[in-house]
């Protein structure tokens, strides 16, 4: 069953695999957890009063 999906889908799925991201365009924003969230660390201990 699958295989005759495959081979059906054959041309569409090689065309896909032509297909990339072009790198040079994208935005040089690297986020980091701190920074997105305003807190660094973990929750594993917390104290509560």
């Amino acid at each position: 069953r699958w295989k005759n999906m495959l081979w059906s889908n054959r041309e569409w799925l090689l065309s896909r695999e032509q297909m990339k991201s072009d790198e040079s365009k994208r935005q040089n924003n690297k986020v980091n957890g701190s920074e997105l969230f305003g807190f660094e660390g973990s929750f594993r201990k917390l104290d509560i009063d």
